[in-house]
């Protein structure tokens, strides 16, 4: 629960920094209430006290996006220590280690299992498809080079392409 905390935490200041500069004092302030008052439920304990007083001055003085890039850096190398080692050694990481493989395989036409036809066009159909290896689904355009040449259609065809 605890590192759900530091994500919010993460979420929250990546939210803060894109937020419109006519709304970023009050994003700014929600996030010192929130995550950095010890008696909130949603504290982070693992950004010194120290530190959280030098970014909450900071943000008094000048609301800029940067004022929480130190508490995000202590909070990284947090991260990077025991909670990420203890995810390496947990099922999850090689559970995303085989989806990454996946991802990296080329595409082929074996890829894919095709089902039913969605829609046809003046150069194809679109076909619903299934990747074979992770479930999902997608819609396959199909063109016929016939069709495409016989109404010059190969600038249109290679601009949708791109």
């Amino acid at each position: 629960e605890h590192l759900l905390k530091c994500i919010l935490f993460l979420d929250s200041v990546a939210n803060y920094e894109v937020s419109p500069d006519e709304k970023r004092k009050e994003t700014g302030e929600e996030i010192i209430k929130r995550f950095f008052n010890s008696k909130s439920p949603d504290y982070v304990p693992e950004i010194p006290d120290a530190q959280m007083e030098e970014c909450t001055l900071n943000f008094e003085k000048n609301p800029s996006k940067e004022v929480f890039c130190s508490c995000i850096s202590l909070l990284h190398e947090f991260l990077r220590g025991s909670p990420f080692r203890e995810y390496q050694e947990n099922m999850y990481f090689d559970r995303f280690l085989q989806w990454r493989s996946l991802e990296r395989q080329a595409v082929t036409k074996d890829t894919f299992r095709q089902y039913r036809v969605l829609g046809k066009g003046g150069f194809g159909e679109v076909c619903a498809c299934q990747v074979r290896a992770t479930g999902k689904m997608y819609a396959c355009k199909k063109l016929e080079k016939k069709r495409i040449k016989k109404r010059k259609g190969e600038s249109m065809a290679l601009n949708e392409k791109q």
